[in-house]
């Protein structure tokens, strides 16, 4: 396999969480639950942009982000952003899984299965024991990811191919051991 000696891994809801409390922290307003309708340059100098919302409320803002992955672009093009440079972006669709690795011997930081994240470099799949979950202090999580295949704009549960789920967790029984995953393994999981 291949170590890597100064990689790390996060949690990334734990991190958004984070993000964003330090974003309100420095006065960024989240306005979950609204649409956009429409952005254009703002008519002020003290903003550079203003956003019509569904329910009528118009916003004046210093910046945007606009999040929306490979939609970004018939995003800005249908809310006649005029001026937006053309976002080149695609689907790349991955496949990854976690799994309760409590019950696996630790030999690991923090008594995990793993002390690093590690990558099979036969096939390319990854393997990083997460951080604890305050909520969950005895769970022991693994990621396990691999394969990006590059032909689609798919999304959620009916994006997952299951030969590729399969394939991935094969080489997870292979390098961690049959018990890694529930009865019936690899099989059972991506059936």
């Amino acid at each position: 396999g291949i170590f890597w000696h100064s990689d790390q891994t996060v949690c990334s809801l734990t991190f958004c969480r984070q993000l964003a409390a330090s974003l309100e922290a420095e006065g960024v307003d989240f306005m979950q639950g609204e649409e956009v309708v429409a952005v254009q340059p703002s008519s002020t100098v003290s903003s550079s942009a203003s956003i019509q919302l569904r329910s009528g409320k118009q916003v004046e803002a210093d910046g945007i982000v606009l999040a929306a992955g490979v939609g970004t672009g018939a995003l800005l093009k249908r809310l006649g952003a005029s001026g937006a440079p053309p976002v080149p972006l695609y689907g790349m669709r991955g496949h990854s899984c976690t799994v309760d690795a409590s019950h696996i011997a630790p030999s690991g930081l923090d008594d995990h299965v793993l002390k690093r994240s590690i990558c099979d470099a036969d096939s390319m799949v990854f393997f990083s024991p997460l951080p604890r979950d305050a909520s969950h202090p005895e769970r022991r999580l693994l990621r396990i990811a691999a394969f990006g295949d590059f032909d689609g704009w798919g999304y959620g549960p009916d994006a997952i191919r299951p030969w590729r789920m399969k394939q991935m967790l094969s080489v997870a029984e292979k390098n961690l051991g049959e018990d890694l995953l529930p009865s019936g393994g690899a099989a059972a999981v991506a059936a």
